[in-house]
């Protein structure tokens, strides 16, 4: 039995004058845990990413630093005070 078909025969025994706490319960683990839980989006780019990197399709921190990466600096200006 899957823990979803456990819970459901746990819920159809359960007294219902405690229905609304267990709803409430429910809907504040659905709340805590949302931020942590992955869209189809998030994981296929997670996958995307790390079988890029396992191919060895990354740049090093050398290749980062090269100067024709950085962008240019503005140049500083002085204001009178």
């Amino acid at each position: 039995m899957t823990t979803k078909e456990q819970l459901m025969n746990e819920i159809e025994d359960f007294p219902e004058f405690l229905m609304i706490e267990l709803l409430n319960f429910l809907l504040f683990l659905k709340d805590r845990y949302a931020d942590e839980i992955l869209t189809s989006e998030e994981e296929a780019n997670i996958l995307e990413a790390r079988t890029a990197y396992l191919a060895g399709d990354y740049m090093t921190i050398d290749q980062y630093s090269l100067p024709a990466l950085r962008l240019p600096m503005l140049p500083s200006r002085k204001y009178a005070a």
